[in-house]
């Protein structure tokens, strides 16, 4: 089971692995977007246009988020390649 380095994805995996008794890896490559929590209306749409280079002030840069989210999956899909039967 992964869970993000935040103290709540910690608690959270913890809760669900007390029906699955898995072990917990915590893994720095899935902080959730870093953000002061306030987004302008003004730019709204534009996060979900992957292609611009929003910036928000004081934040994480969204196509840097989008790179480590994307980096991070397909680590999971090597280390986790499926298995055929």
């Amino acid at each position: 089971m992964l869970a993000s380095p935040l103290r709540r994805a910690v608690q959270t995996a913890e809760i669900i692995n007390k029906y699955h008794n898995l072990p917990i890896e915590i893994d720095g490559a899935w902080p959730e977007l870093q953000t002061d929590g306030r987004v302008e209306a003004s730019i709204w749409h534009d996060l979900f246009d992957f292609d611009k280079e929003v910036h928000l002030a004081n934040n994480e840069p969204l196509n840097e988020f989008f790179d480590r989210v994307y980096a991070a999956i397909d680590a999971l899909k090597t280390k986790y390649k499926p298995t055929r039967s």
